[in-house]
């Protein structure tokens, strides 16, 4: 009888022996039963308990070894086939009688395993046996794996680049990168440096004038990763650039393909990276046989939606890398936000207007622009559009407009419609713009004659000054200062034939009673009054015969030789000395006669004399 709990399953205990055997199970309620029959060879018909006591052993980085034993003694005579389960691998079948043991072979190093093990009869299968537990271990570390190495162009320098070694590759914890490079006819003259465990990549310092192999290996605590090679190519600056074509992404994925070459003696190289900016490059490595590749967001975890990618395809050969085409394209085109032409300008020429903008960066394109549209509104709402299909173009020109206020707007045409709107307005007055026009050509060539006239005075101002405001002589006085004289202001008075007056201080020089006037004889002051005295000057002599001059002596002026007053003698003015052209001074006695006008005394030392005063202005 079977148990109705027991999950439809009914168990007997007894002595299998060979041969087939007939089983009725039987099963009713109160409507009536039914019998269900089969026959069957037992010995044939074997479902085996699940192996226990697994044990892992003698584990490296590779390898361990497996075994297990048997409940049921008989299990030791039957051929069995086992399954062993390993988690990240596939299963894989061990055959033998009796078997208890296997080698677990290409694990990976520095791993945690787990794995469990079932068995069947070899002959007559009818189901696996179930499965034993779990059992879990960890391999061993190792050297890294080889990296994947690539390199990226920017400007003029070369940035080698590899990618981060996954867990599976790295065989533990990675401690440093070492990069060396030489060039290609001088293998032996090697540079090396060494990279932070962080950073997976390096601008290369190098001549660009040459090929450069380069060699990058990773590091850990295990040792070194086998080389990985790369060949940089030369970089030319006067090399043309390939043309570029476009490309449009399918399913949120680029699908590449393209004719095979000769020169691909290695496979294939196929990177991407984005249009704009300093994005990160990423690329895949292809069979010699392989000529198209689907690039989606599950291969590449950069790829976004409204982002341009620049992809190229390279042939790879035993020296450098060789670029084969090269494309633009996004996965998916978005639509361009609004205002995308900040810098909308106007232009008028007569009844024409010209809107014109900057070119738009690749940043703000989110979509392929495929030209431009411009619609023109005025205040009546009457409108039409001029349209581009250069994606280059820069500005529109609206032609044979009237006078009114228009509403320009600029947008651009792509595969997801028209996006981008920016407007201006502005009124459209042909006599207002042409005054506008005049007045500032005027300005603008009156400011430009202001200029050149400063300039040119700037230029020549010691002329300018020299013919408006010459300089005036000054009198020579260097022979005055060892004699005994005090300085007097007589004023200096100009000729009447001049406009102006300027008056200059004058010494009067005198003589004291008494004193020899350095043994010189008259004759010979004037001898050496005329040898000093500058051309155009002369001093007249006073003419003593008049009785109403006071008698004067005379001391010697190489300059003027001006008559001195006696110590008993008093001037009743000042002297006034008229300069034509240049200093003439008078004679005294006409000085006198021109001057009666009452003066206060003069004032006389005479064991010095003092050194003339600058003219004072009046």
């Amino acid at each position: 009888t079977c148990d109705s709990k027991s999950n439809r399953t009914c168990k007997k205990k007894f002595k299998v022996e060979g041969g087939k055997k007939n089983w009725t199970l039987t099963a009713w309620n109160k409507l009536g039963k039914v019998e269900i029959q089969d026959a069957a060879d037992l010995t044939k018909r074997v479902h085996m308990l699940a192996p226990h006591g697994l044990t892992v052993a003698d584990v490296n980085a590779r390898n361990a070894s497996l075994t297990w034993r048997w409940r049921v003694q008989q299990y030791s005579n039957l051929n069995l086939t086992c399954q062993i389960n390993i988690t990240h691998t596939q299963r894989y079948m061990e055959y033998g009688v009796g078997l208890n043991a296997t080698v677990l072979i290409n694990l990976r190093p520095n791993w945690k395993y787990k794995v469990k093990v079932r068995c069947r009869t070899a002959q007559h299968f009818w189901k696996w046996g179930d499965w034993s537990q779990s059992v879990t271990f960890h391999t061993e570390g190792d050297v890294p794996d080889a990296l994947d190495v690539w390199m990226k162009k920017e400007e003029n320098q070369t940035v080698i680049v590899w990618k981060m070694p996954l867990d599976n590759q790295s065989h533990g914890d990675i401690t440093e990168y070492e990069v060396t490079w030489a060039k290609t006819g001088d293998l032996n003259q090697l540079n090396k440096t060494r990279v932070h465990p962080s950073v997976h990549r390096y601008t290369l310092c190098a001549d660009t004038s040459g090929e450069h192999v380069v060699t990058v290996t990773a590091r850990n605590k295990h040792g070194s990763s086998p080389p990985s090679n790369i060949t940089i190519p030369v970089i030319s600056p006067n090399k043309t650039s390939m043309n570029t074509s476009w490309i449009t992404g399918s399913n949120g994925g680029f699908n590449l393909s393209w004719f095979g070459s000769p020169k691909a003696s290695c496979g294939y190289i196929v990177d991407w990276v984005p249009a704009v900016g300093d994005g990160p490059v990423d690329w895949q490595k292809l069979r010699p046989s392989q000529t198209s590749i689907r690039i989606t967001s599950i291969s590449s975890e950069n790829l976004v939606d409204g982002l341009r990618y620049s992809l190229s395809i390279y042939a790879c050969t035993q020296t450098s890398p060789v670029l084969l085409e090269k494309k633009e394209g996004y996965i998916s085109q978005t639509r361009i936000q609004g205002n995308l032409f900040n810098s909308l300008k106007f232009k008028w020429n007569g009844a024409d207007v010209e809107i014109s903008w900057d070119p738009v960066p690749l940043k703000q394109q989110s979509a392929f622009i495929r030209g431009y549209v411009l619609y023109c509104q005025d205040k009546s709402s009457h409108s039409f559009s001029v349209t581009s299909d250069n994606p280059e173009d820069t500005s529109l020109t609206a032609k044979n407009l009237k006078i009114s206020s228009y509403t320009f707007t600029v947008v651009a045409r792509t595969a997801v419609g028209e996006c981008g709107n920016t407007s201006i307005t502005a009124t459209l007055n042909f006599q207002t713009d042409s005054f506008i026009k005049t007045f500032f050509i005027s300005l603008g060539a009156v400011s430009i004659l202001l200029l050149l006239i400063t300039v040119l005075c700037y230029r020549h101002w010691s002329c300018i000054k020299q013919k408006v405001y010459p300089q005036i002589p000054k009198p020579d006085m260097t022979d005055w200062l060892t004699s005994s004289v005090t300085n007097v202001h007589p004023y200096l008075l100009k000729d009447s034939s001049h406009h102006t007056e300027e008056y200059m201080d004058i010494p009067q020089l005198l003589y004291k009673s008494g004193e020899p006037l350095n043994n010189n004889t008259h004759q010979k002051q004037m001898a050496l009054i005329s040898s000093q005295t500058p051309q155009g000057y002369q001093n007249l002599h006073l003419d003593t015969s008049n009785p109403n001059i006071p008698s004067l002596s005379v001391f010697p002026n190489l300059t003027y030789n001006l008559p001195m007053l006696g110590e008993d003698r008093t001037p009743t003015s000042e002297l006034k000395l008229q300069v034509k052209n240049e200093y003439q001074p008078q004679s005294l006695a006409e000085i006198i006669r021109q001057n009666q006008t009452d003066q206060d005394p003069i004032s006389f030392v005479s064991e010095y004399i003092m050194t003339p005063q600058p003219p004072s202005s009046q």
